[in-house]
């Protein structure tokens, strides 16, 4: 468990409380018995899917600002109704790319089929695009190919 705490010293002590907090935030982030599997923060989620790619019009022109959005589900011969854990997203820089990484719980790899939806910034006269791409949910200390997907926006 996290604890908000502040690092500003109070008057009562000064650098000295101001050590005894952070040391106490270090602590509380898993400074404890390194052999004890019960203490100390695992990772919070264990796989991962990486999405990277870029975000254009139709004359080749990136596109900057555009929310990615990425939900993931099981495929099992064709993509479940129910998405795997919440939707993930990020927005293109100035050059129109994105990277996105997506992290689940879990032990077991799955295949998985990834709904990439692109999102013009509000305003826009472009219309948002969905893409579903097959993937390979890998454990996050396992080798992981992240997933091109390029996309192009119309009017």
């Amino acid at each position: 468990m996290i604890e908000r705490v502040s690092t500003k010293p109070r008057q009562l002590g000064g650098a000295l409380l101001a050590g005894f907090v952070l040391a106490t935030a270090v602590a509380s982030c898993g400074g404890g018995n390194p052999t004890d599997p019960g203490v100390g923060p695992g990772p919070e989620f264990d796989l991962v899917i990486m999405l990277f790619g870029s975000v254009t019009d139709l004359a080749g022109e990136p596109l900057g600002q555009v929310t990615i959005e990425a939900t993931t589900f099981r495929r099992q011969g064709a993509c479940d109704d129910q998405p795997v854990g919440l939707p993930q997203s990020t927005t293109t820089d100035e050059d129109g790319t994105y990277r996105l990484t997506i992290t689940l719980e879990g032990e077991d790899e799955f295949e998985a089929c990834v709904t990439v939806d692109a999102l013009p910034p509000a305003g826009s006269e472009l219309q948002p695009v969905s893409h579903i791409r097959q993937v390979r949910a890998r454990l996050r200390d396992e080798r992981i190919d992240p997933l091109r997907v390029d996309i192009t926006l119309t009017p």
